[in-house]
């Protein structure tokens, strides 16, 4: 997709083969690292810095094809899902983005809302740099009754000088995680 695109999304499988392949295609990457830091119920892994150590020195050499980093989509939403207290996200969250930023402080932290975290007003956790939330429904009818403009002038003004919105195209595609990408996940190191 180099042709067409400048950015690609690395959410599972070999990422340092997959950061090599978008570094030599010119690309950046956004580079999901949910698997790094949380275990699957949305809790802190027990050896969240030595997982980040490690994921850290395999993906040094690619530093400059990092886009951004991804901690976790939809954080409020899929974290209360597995039984976590909107603090205690924010709380992950937040450690994350310091972790992330203490290796890789010139890399951005990327968070995408649903439409409903949004329309709740849930906190914009400190230190992430590129705010998003995701829409699929029409443009006028995103969730509920709301439209895409009015969640995008919701979170323009809650975020602060320095973060950023990012625009997220529809483009999600229903089971798009095979079972060996899941067991290449759960089976990093």
């Amino acid at each position: 997709i180099s042709n067409h695109s400048n950015l690609t999304w690395i959410v599972v499988g070999d990422v340092v083969k997959k950061l090599r392949e978008a570094k030599d295609l010119n690309m950046k990457a956004i580079v999901d690292v949910q698997w790094v830091f949380m275990d699957a119920n949305y809790r802190l892994r027990p050896d969240v810095i030595t997982s980040w150590k490690n994921f850290a020195k395999s993906i040094e050499p690619y530093r400059d094809t990092i886009a951004a980093f991804y901690p976790t989509d939809e954080p409020y939403a899929n974290g209360g899902d597995k039984g976590r207290s909107g603090n205690e996200v924010k709380t992950n969250l937040e450690t994350v983005a310091s972790i992330t930023k203490s290796t890789f402080p010139e890399i951005p932290v990327a968070v995408i809302f649903s439409p409903s975290e949004v329309k709740s007003s849930k906190p914009i956790p400190v230190g992430f740099d590129w705010i998003g939330f995701d829409c699929y429904g029409k443009f006028n009818d995103c969730y509920k009754d709301k439209s895409v403009t009015s969640f995008y002038n919701d979170l323009k003004g809650r975020i602060s000088g320095t973060q950023r919105l990012m625009l997220v195209p529809w483009g999600y595609k229903d089971g798009y995680v095979s079972n060996k990408d899941i067991n290449d996940r759960n089976h990093a190191s």
